[in-house]
């Protein structure tokens, strides 16, 4: 029987998700490239033209549709780039698919890394690559499924859990020390810390009024509920826990 799928370079459904893993590798390690130069190399067909040509943007679950990529602007014919979410989404599987070739990609797409992970090279000579892969595992795992606008913050707090969850530890306080070595990570960390330590004091007055509210003897009205509930900043401690669960799980 003729294998329609295969003629039309469309993977079945059960491939498709590793074509995507071999297209965001090839991103990762030669990127930006053209649909052609993703498929070829040296002469050689790496993944079919239209499997490629499908995936990154045809199919109506394209990579570029789903974030993971986006299209260089003024290229001709067009080049593809990774995303923040298309590199976590290859690096949630690190085992499986770019083994020996972690230094490579995160030094060539640091800059897609949410912060404190940009400085990856100087985090590994302090000994963390091993939880940073893991935590870039279990963010790969949470993106698509949190809007990208979230990236940033989900890493923030899955960090700072990090920081201050489940006692001290060598690899806690090897945290300590590449926070307080490096300028930069210093600085970040003290900004944040100092931002969430102002929404826990605000937290704090939304917490009182809300107890004089329920303590009241007298009903409250809508007024009420709109002068105490303009929810401030949330603090990362509030979301810590959900997100590192979430990790732990995936």
């Amino acid at each position: 029987m003729t294998n329609w799928w295969k003629l039309l370079g469309r993977p079945t459904r059960e491939k498709t998700g590793i074509k995507d893993l071999e297209i965001l590798k090839r991103l990762a390690l030669k990127g930006p490239l053209n649909c052609n130069r993703i498929s070829i190399e040296n002469y050689h067909v790496i993944i079919p033209y239209p499997t490629v040509r499908r995936r990154l943007k045809a199919d109506r679950d394209s990579l570029v549709k789903k974030g993971m990529v986006s299209e260089v602007p003024n290229t001709t014919p067009t080049e593809y780039t990774l995303t923040s979410v298309g590199l976590l989404k290859l690096l949630s599987y690190y085992s499986e698919r770019i083994k020996g070739r972690m230094d490579e990609i995160t030094s060539r797409w640091s800059r897609l890394l949410p912060s404190p992970f940009q400085k990856w090279s100087y985090l590994k000579t302090k000994g963390l690559e091993g939880q940073m892969i893991e935590i870039m595992k279990g963010l790969g795992w949470m993106f698509p499924r949190l809007s990208k606008e979230y990236l940033g913050y989900a890493a923030r707090a899955v960090f700072f859990h990090i920081l201050f969850v489940d006692g001290a530890s060598e690899i806690k306080l090897a945290w300590y020390k590449a926070l307080r070595e490096d300028p930069d990570l210093k600085k970040w960390a003290i900004n944040n810390i100092k931002n969430d330590i102002s929404a826990i004091r605000n937290w704090e007055g939304v917490y009182e009024q809300v107890l004089r509210i329920i303590e009241a003897p007298k009903e409250p009205s809508l007024d009420d509920l709109k002068a105490v509930l303009k929810i401030p900043f949330v603090p990362s401690i509030v979301i810590m826990p959900l997100l590192a669960a979430q990790i732990a799980h995936s």
